[in-house]
């Protein structure tokens, strides 16, 4: 008989190893072990990450199956890692997304004994599988994760940039109209008349205009199949969806986040020009920021046409619908950035941008930076850049003396701030009041009021605000063209400013818009006019915005203190007195600081020293947003911030859970 050598050794020790492998693996599959479960949170992974670590021998597992959250990339990898295990072992193993009770939906990797057909227990077999997901799969869906987060902004670019440009021409092709209107209708218009009639009164002339432009108005919302879209809308459905993103957003395939843009462009941009043009004192920023929004919202809807995802769909219709506000705003104004921070801050009821800021800042600033090379670029690259309005120039020229030491500059920001935010919340409180009273229901429900009514209160307001603009010709129109004559008291005589009029009508002016304001009482009468008549056009339910018509109204009041300052020896500080109670009063009643403070510093001219006005400017502004929320929860828009839901159709009366299952997280709605 041979002698054994290392072969027949070999031979033996495998054997036995096989009936001791084969033995444990019997004996393993009775035994239960714990088998870890990976959260979607971070924090779970990282306490899983760390158990991991510990040695082999410290495992002690049980159960069939293996959970995993919702991801794009895992059925692939789990269902390939099961086809592998199954045709390798005598078990199979399935993947399969289950819905949970809790309302959450995660993948089950399950193993089966193919010859009991009955689910089993294996530690080995699953710890295997738990290595292979921890070392391959859960790093490549991390290093996904924060690829897709990197990206995220950077897919909206080109379609924000289409938006800017087609935004953009819409800005500035309403604002050259809008002004070739008013042009006609407030100097052609008047002196065709008086050349043929020898004297028209001016109360005639100008109240009419304003009475026939709130008759017309109001017969076409009486005959008007749906509401006029707004920027109202606007911050409404921001502030709802914003809101109820974070929370639970809405899984409804057949909704959208904003209405249709062929059914209410046109009647927006054509309700604020008729506003503007018959000297109503609202003016251009509203309707720019609402039809950016719907330009911006239909070309998302068309990008949409094929996506069967609701929630990327209100995603990009969410994103382009600011990029479309800011590259309109970047086009009427002429101003970059500006009109970005402005619709994210306006949305908000709070002094921040919210939330959102992250995903649809980059591609709104891209939106505004094409609109404006395409405003400088293709429609005006003959004409002169940078702001007009003089701030420290007097008459004849003079500029003032600049120096102006830090506690000076720090009280008066601080005084105009809290002036300014006194002002705002008195405006947005009277605006309420008298809306609220105009359109108070008859017989106490909330049902629509006749279109006799509507029609009535229209007219009723053009003529009032005819009858201002008859004894106080600064009280028309939206105050950016005569800006200039209320920041330096009217050493700017209204009349030149591109806003003025034919002389003839000035003659039952009261306080002489052709001259400086005479005494503080003078310039109080302008500035309460100015805000009577703003007031009563809201109030109206006319289209358009209040921005420039508060920077026009708010330099009046200031100028009511500029004699006590100048016999104090302070005229200086008139000036920066001047910008920061504009911004601090627009900060107070729109909740938008920031936005406030650019606009003014940006449209300034090359004579005003930004270093100076600018700090002051901001700490005024921000001071007035915090005191006015102490004042006033409320603002001059309508917010949807506590609420689940909002559509622009109306509010849902039953609420339903739905889940989401967005391929890189899970989304559950009420």
């Amino acid at each position: 008989m041979p002698t054994k050598g290392p072969v027949g050794s070999s031979r033996v020790m495998a054997a036995t190893l096989l009936i001791l492998v084969v033995t444990t693996a019997t004996a393993l599959l009775s035994v239960p072990s714990v088998f870890p479960v990976v959260e979607a949170s971070t924090n779970e992974r990282n306490k899983y990450f760390a158990a991991k670590s510990a040695p082999k021998s410290s495992f002690v597992r049980s159960g069939n199956q293996a959970v995993f959250p919702p991801s794009s990339r895992i059925p692939t990898v789990l269902n390939s890692t099961a086809t592998a295990v199954t045709e390798s072992t005598d078990f199979e193993v399935t993947s399969t997304l289950v819905p949970n009770e809790n309302g959450t939906s995660m993948y089950y990797m399950t193993t089966t004994n193919d010859h009991h057909k009955r689910p089993q227990r294996s530690s080995i077999l699953l710890y295997e599988i738990d290595v292979f997901i921890q070392e391959k799969v859960v790093p490549l869906l991390l290093r996904r994760q924060q690829q897709q987060q990197t990206d995220a902004a950077s897919m909206y670019y080109l379609p924000s940039m289409v938006v800017g440009v087609l935004t953009a021409a819409v800005g500035f092709g309403y604002v050259r109209l809008l002004g070739h209107c008013r042009s006609l209708l407030w100097n052609t218009l008047p002196r065709a008349l008086s050349d043929r009639v020898s004297s028209i009164p001016a109360v005639l002339f100008i109240a009419g205009m304003t009475t026939l432009g709130g008759g017309l108005l109001g017969y076409i919302t009486t005959h008007q199949s749906t509401p006029v879209y707004s920027a109202s809308d606007f911050v409404s459905t921001m502030s709802a969806y914003e809101n109820d993103e974070q929370q639970q957003p809405s899984n409804d395939s057949t909704s959208t986040l904003l209405p249709s843009a062929r059914q209410h462009l046109l009647p927006l941009l054509g309700m604020c020009l008729l506003t503007s043009s018959f000297g109503i004192p609202l003016g251009p920023e509203a309707p720019m920021v609402g039809a950016g929004t719907l330009v911006g919202a239909a070309v998302a809807k068309y990008l949409n046409r094929n996506n069967s995802s609701a929630s990327n769909r209100k995603d990009l219709e969410h994103v382009l619908a600011y990029a479309g506000a800011s590259g309109a705003l970047t086009g009427a104004m002429g101003i970059p950035i500006v009109g970005t921070i402005f619709a994210l801050e306006m949305v908000h009821s709070s002094s921040g941008m919210g939330k959102a800021a992250s995903k649809v800042m980059s591609p709104s600033i891209l939106s505004s930076l094409v609109a404006i090379v395409a405003l400088r670029l293709l429609w005006t690259p003959a004409s002169l850049i940078g702001g007009h309005f003089d701030y420290f120039v007097q008459p004849h020229g003079t500029v003032l003396n600049h120096a102006i030491t830090g506690r000076a500059m720090i009280l008066t920001a601080i005084a105009s701030g809290l002036g300014g935010s006194l002002l705002g919340t008195t405006f947005h409180k009277l605006y309420a009041f008298t809306k609220k009273l105009l359109w108070k229901p008859t017989n106490g429900n909330e049902q629509q009021h006749s279109k006799q009514r509507k029609l009535a209160v229209r007219a009723i307001i053009g003529l009032v605000i005819g009858l201002i603009a008859t004894f106080y010709p600064q009280s028309l129109f939206w105050g950016e063209g005569s800006l200039q004559s209320y920041i330096d008291g009217q050493h700017t005589p209204f009349g030149q400013t591109s806003f003025g009029l034919p002389s003839f009508l000035y003659r039952s002016a009261i306080v002489d818009p052709s001259a400086p304001y005479g005494s503080a009482w003078a310039a109080l009468q302008v500035a309460f006019a100015k805000c009577l008549a703003i007031i009563l056009a809201g109030a109206g339910k006319f289209s358009g915005g209040i921005v420039f018509p508060l920077f026009a109204a708010a330099p009046a009041f200031v100028h009511v203190f500029a004699p006590w300052l100048a016999g104090l020896g302070h005229h200086r500080m008139t000036p920066i007195a001047v910008m920061c109670t504009m911004a601090a009063t627009q900060a107070s009643a729109t909740r938008t600081p920031l936005a406030s403070a650019l606009i003014l510093a940006l449209s300034a001219s090359a004579t005003t020293e930004l270093s100076v006005m600018v700090p002051a400017c901001l700490i005024s502004s921000y001071c007035s947003i915090f005191a006015s929320q102490w004042l006033s929860k409320h603002s001059y828009f309508h917010y949807h911030e506590n609420e689940r839901r909002w559509t622009y159709e109306q509010e849902p009366k039953n609420e339903k859970y739905q889940i989401e299952n967005t391929g890189s997280h899970l989304k559950t709605v009420q």
